[in-house]
């Protein structure tokens, strides 16, 4: 009987302490040999990579989102992506829903001489804000512990011609095994062992 407690007490720490998927949304599937910025998700207004999506909720709908081609002489080295519209948002969130984990993005001025501020809020309405410090030069900014257990998050381009900014190799952790999922699993072998106690202790009277 104790070797049977033990291999469900085992079994069950196990599964509640299961990984998380770590994904880096990186854009490199935008990659292009040209110069000069191209549009990206042409008519959809959505770009989607490894289960996250991007939406582009800006005021101009024929704009949306950009990418710089390797030869263009604002390309940093690495592919990313820019709402192209000032003031436009964009926002972050699991394809089908369901919460994660932001833990940090690569932001890089690209027009201007610094992007200034740019202010990035989950649901729940935490925010924080990031300053940049030079022209076509990555930096990476780390997100607090407001941005674990996001539904989603948005941050909005300048409205000014003179700061845009593109973001790129977005950090973000997923539970594989959803909490409520794993209980439910458990909840039959919990309830079959509870009476198989019972009903050994009543044979044994």
């Amino acid at each position: 009987m104790m070797k049977t407690i033990l291999i469900l007490v085992s079994s069950i720490a196990i599964l509640f302490s299961f990984p998380t998927l770590a994904s880096v949304i990186d854009f490199q599937q935008l990659e292009r040999n040209q110069d000069g910025p191209f549009r990206v998700a042409v008519g959809s207004n959505k770009y989607i990579e490894d289960g996250f999506q991007l939406d582009y909720l800006g005021s101009r709908p024929w704009d949306g989102f950009y990418s710089l081609g390797t030869l263009d002489s604002r390309y940093t080295g690495s592919t990313a992506m820019f709402n192209n519209t000032p003031g436009g948002t964009t926002q972050l969130s699991k394809v089908g829903g369901g919460i994660f984990d932001l833990f940090s993005i690569d932001l890089a001025k690209i027009d201007g001489t610094s992007f200034g501020n740019v202010t990035f809020t989950r649901d729940g309405g935490h925010s924080q804000t990031f300053v940049s410090s030079s022209l076509s030069i990555t930096e990476t900014f780390l997100f607090d512990a407001g941005f674990l257990g996001a539904r989603s998050v948005s941050w909005i381009q300048t409205s000014s011609f003179l700061g845009f900014h593109q973001f790129d190799n977005i950090n973000i952790n997923v539970s594989s095994v959803p909490i409520p999922a794993a209980a439910f699993m458990f909840a039959p072998a919990l309830l079959g062992f509870l009476g198989l106690r019972r009903k050994a202790k009543i044979t044994t009277v």
